[in-house]
């Protein structure tokens, strides 16, 4: 499976990570503090079928609501490894 991976900040100035399937939506995400600590952040794409699609995160770090607008074409996909329980 390829998978992508979306950045943005927050107000905070935490970093917000998402990672994408290859339909562009969320399979994991979460934010980063200043400190480097990392915590699981709510995440989901918003018309993603579409070549310019957002993603809403809910920033762990500070409580605020985030929606980032994204390109389609300026994503990088790579191939995912296949994790040791599945091979």
């Amino acid at each position: 499976m390829k998978i992508s991976f979306a950045r943005s900040r927050c107000e905070c100035q935490a970093r917000l990570v998402a990672k994408l399937d290859e339909q562009r939506h969320v399979l994991q995400a979460y934010a980063i503090d200043a400190s480097g600590h990392q915590e699981p952040a709510p995440a989901h794409s918003i018309g993603a079928h579409r070549d310019r699609f957002d993603i809403g995160w809910l920033c762990s770090i500070c409580g605020r609501n985030v929606l980032r607008s994204f390109n389609a074409d300026a994503l990088l996909w790579t191939e995912e490894a296949p994790s040791p329980a599945s091979s």
